[in-house]
């Protein structure tokens, strides 16, 4: 989610802007959340949806093939069969000048272990037609190696040349290859594998070094099977001809025959373009050609009437779920699609000038909440609403991922994104321009609370559509008055709740979207809060508005404190701890208000100790025990526990003690001696944030363990603990320093740990620090707090000099006394606390605090 800044005065009430879009699920109406909708680049269009009764979290594509400044394109993982590759790994690597990756989504159905016969000798391979710029990877199965019921059952989604989408099943996949030598031979597959009396190809989507694959087949317990047929074919490796390019459309490509190989078939393609496989008959046919003889190939999909189509590239699912706005029957034959699961979906309009891809999750996303999953009849529903009418389902799951910029926008069903067989993404081709010619606003919704301020963001596009700037500088924002004001790039809302108009301007550039004044809850993000009378903490407020974070200036909103004399909040919103205690403090915004404890802790000395051994207890692995076998052991009044080392598998032994640390500590430390070597240190060190069991791992610094006999002193790492300087850290607490020790046989024995000064350092105690300060004389300051020029200051004794010191020791200002013990003197120009201290004419120093306004 976005985070805003809003600086908030006082506010006004209106409901959330409720949205009219829906789409009818299972028979029920369900309303559409749009949470993102933009242009990512020339004709692709994003869009995320929630629907949150369902629910359901979907992200779509919508890009206009017929655009000539974008490129559709098959992604084949590490351009190789037989690999996956993540998606987010492919398009950086085919990202160049001129050829930017906008987005995409994964596609085939690829080939795992536990599926016979493809996968005794196929593991890795795309399922169904797969092509990239013409060149042929996989094919729609028209024989013996048909898929999942075949070619009438499966649906492709293929790009022709013109930009034309097509998306269907009865998409027949036919190759041929030809020669004088040969004449025309039919080819059965494309590098897959080679049964008797076929002829099949290999190109270099083919791994160079792998085998062909000859294989005939048979049944084990019903089961069919592949087996390798060894010295069972011809091959033939060939170089493409100079000017040829590799199409799907049925022209011909000429290559010429390099090599013969004849009483053989597990070969590698190498540095050849083609090698061409035959068995039975086929294999005297291609014994005939020669080296130097020209072969030609051609290959391409007919569609039902039996019509070629070119295509450019081209991806292959599982089934054709819906033709021209019709589910097909497969959405409730095939179990894969009536489950309730994860989607990815490709399709297209009746025209054939959008390409759509949807991605549907099964997951619980961190940012928008969970998602149910939904079958493939829900999925065109979805689809259907934005205009697909032509849907093919594609490989969900863990797969099921939507690639946007350069990351996997969706929650996948996986800790992280499934590298995948292969995918479409689609390209900006657009020419280099960086002129900006039209805005855009990166928000879909536009809301800001009353009375308080947002600051768009605006996406700059040049001619092509191309994002020039994903965040413009310069904007200049209007409105009409009663809505609010704008100054630069910022919009102040007014005090009434309505729907108007934002225009963003740049130069003459303008666009105008409609934003919502909204009224809604906030609250305080740390609760109950922890302080001192050395940290100054602006009190954090936020509130959530459709999921998106706004946070709230302190100075603009009204601040109660119960007991002024534990703390106080200053005009800008800032708390200040003055004594321990405990008090309340209520935030107040328009008709919302919210309220935490606070507590106030002031260390009264540099450092408090935790070496009452009587209060911890200590125990050792299996193999460190004590005199009598057992792993109970003992700690000494000097923090000594002495224990035998027999054969630990994991020798370590801890002392426990549950300690909340007061205040906020500065450091926390210990030091140890051990008889034997220690591998490592664990101390479980936790916060508010990590409540349980928080490990952190201490090495030493210069060498590969704690060196035996020697005293080492361990500091905890505040990286490790938490955020030092963020209140929502406290308070610290520790509950077990853990020894590793050197697994060594010689360690065999009676040994020794000592650990002493075990303690919490505190720079700032009695709220003072870099200040010196005695008992003799006494010192008082009225009023206070003050919010006048000019203060009285009252000593008991003679004063040399008045000096204000802010509450880190910086010296703020220094006033004579002459020897005076009533004078005035100068309140800071900036509210806060500060320390006034007064020096005698006798040496002594005394101080106090004060409150500036």
């Amino acid at each position: 989610m976005k985070n805003f800044t809003i600086a908030l005065l006082t506010a006004a009430s209106l409901a959330t802007t409720c949205y009219a879009e829906t789409v009818t699920l299972k028979g029920a109406e369900y309303q559409i959340t749009t949470l993102q909708d933009r242009e990512l680049g020339p004709g692709v269009r994003y869009t995320r949806i929630r629907i949150p009764e369902y629910p359901l979290n979907v992200n779509i594509l919508r890009i206009d093939a017929s655009n000539p400044y974008n490129s559709i394109e098959t992604t084949q993982a590490s351009d190789k069969l037989y690999g996956t590759e993540a998606l987010v790994n492919a398009a950086k690597r085919q990202t160049s000048t001129g050829h930017v990756a906008l987005a995409g989504a994964n596609a085939n159905f690829w080939c795992v272990n536990g599926q016979p016969p493809f996968s005794d000798e196929l593991v890795g391979l795309t399922y169904n037609g797969n092509l990239r710029n013409g060149k042929i990877i996989s094919e729609t199965n028209m024989h013996a190696d048909q898929w999942n019921g075949g070619y009438k059952h499966t649906g492709i989604v293929g790009i022709t040349p013109e930009g034309s989408v097509h998306s269907g099943n009865y998409f027949s996949w036919a190759g041929y290859i030809n020669s004088t030598a040969t004449g025309e031979l039919e080819i059965y597959t494309v590098n897959k594998t080679v049964r008797d009396n076929e002829v099949n190809i290999y190109n270099s989507y083919y791994p160079t070094n792998r085998p062909f694959k000859c294989v005939d087949t048979y049944t084990d317990n019903g089961t069919t099977h592949f087996k390798i047929v060894p010295k069972c074919a011809t091959e033939v490796y060939l170089n493409i001809e100079e000017g040829q390019k590799w199409n799907a459309g049925g022209k011909d490509i000429t290559f010429t025959v390099a090599k013969v190989v004849q009483n053989a078939g597990a070969g590698t393609l190498a540095n050849y373009d083609l090698a061409i496989v035959g068995r039975g008959d086929k294999r005297e046919a291609l014994n005939r050609l020669n080296p130097g003889d020209k072969v030609t190939l051609r290959y391409g999909w007919s569609d039902k009437s039996g019509k070629l189509i070119e295509f450019d590239n081209l991806v292959g699912g599982n089934a054709q779920v819906m033709n021209a706005g019709t589910l097909t029957k497969y959405n409730t034959s095939e179990t894969y699609n009536s489950q309730v699961y994860s989607r990815t979906g490709y399709g297209t309009d009746d025209e054939g000038r959008y390409l759509y891809i949807i991605v549907i999750d099964k997951s619980t996303d961190p940012r928008y909440g969970t998602s149910a999953g939904c079958s493939t009849t829900e999925m065109c529903a979805i689809a259907q609403h934005y205009g697909c009418t032509y849907m093919t389902n594609f490989d969900a799951g863990g797969s099921a991922e939507m690639l946007v910029g350069n990351a996997i926008v969706n929650k996948t069903t996986e800790a992280s994104p499934r590298a995948v067989a292969n995918g479409m993404i689609i390209y900006s081709i657009a020419p280099e321009d960086n002129e900006i010619t039209r805005l855009e606003f990166a928000d879909y919704n536009l809301k800001a609370p009353v009375y308080g301020t947002y600051t768009p963001r605006i996406i700059g596009y040049n001619k092509y559509d191309a994002v020039v700037s994903d965040d413009v500088q310069g904007i200049v924002l209007s409105c009409d008055p009663n809505v609010g004001t704008c100054n630069g790039n910022v919009f102040s809302a007014g005090g009434i709740g309505m729907v108007a108009p934002l225009t963003a301007s740049l130069g003459s550039i303008y666009v105008s979207k409609d934003i919502t004044i909204v009224d809604t809850q906030m609250a305080l993000r740390i609760k109950p809060i922890l302080i001192d009378s050395h940290r100054e903490y602006p009190v954090e407020a936020s509130a959530e508005i459709d999921g998106n974070t706004y946070t709230y200036n302190p100075a603009g909103i009204i601040w109660t404190v119960a007991d002024p004399s534990v703390a106080f909040i200053d005009a800008n919103g800032v708390l200040h701890g003055l004594k321990d205690g405990t008090t309340d403090i209520t935030a107040t915004i328009g008709r919302f208000s919210d309220t935490t404890p606070v507590t106030v802790e002031i260390a009264k000395k540099p450092y408090y100790d935790f070496c009452s051994w009587a209060d911890w207890k200590a125990k050792g692995t299996a193999g460190i025990v004590n005199a009598a076998g057992k792993t109970a052991l003992s700690i000494s009044d000097n923090g000594t526990i002495n224990f035998t080392y027999k054969t630990p598998r994991d020798p370590y032994m801890y002392i426990a003690r549950d300690i909340t640390f007061y205040s906020l500590p500065d450091e926390i430390s210990f030091d140890f001696t051990s008889s034997i070597p220690v591998s490592k240190v664990v101390v479980d060190a936790r916060t508010r944030l990590h409540s349980r069991t928080n490990n952190i791992s201490i090495t030493a610094k210069d060498s590969e363990s704690f060196a035996a006999e020697k005293t080492h002193h361990v500091t905890l790492p505040w990286d490790a603990i938490g955020d030092k300087d963020d209140l929502i850290t406290y308070p610290v607490s520790m509950h077990q320093i853990r020894f590793v020790f050197v697994k060594d046989a010689a360690n065999k024995g009676d040994q020794t740990v000592q650990v002493s000064d075990v303690k919490a350092t505190y720079k700032y105690y009695d709220g003072i620090a870099d200040v010196a300060t005695t008992n003799a004389a006494t010192l008082s300051v009225w009023p206070n707090p003050v919010s006048g020029t000019t203060f009285t200051v009252r000593a008991n004794a003679p004063m040399a000099s008045v000096s204000i010191y802010s509450l880190g020791g910086t010296l703020v200002s220094k006033t004579p006394a002459n020897g005076e013990s009533v004078m005035q003197v100068a309140t800071p120009a900036t509210a806060g606390v500060y320390i006034v201290a007064a020096k005698c004419l006798d040496g002594a120093k005394i101080c106090t605090k004060l409150m500036a306004k």
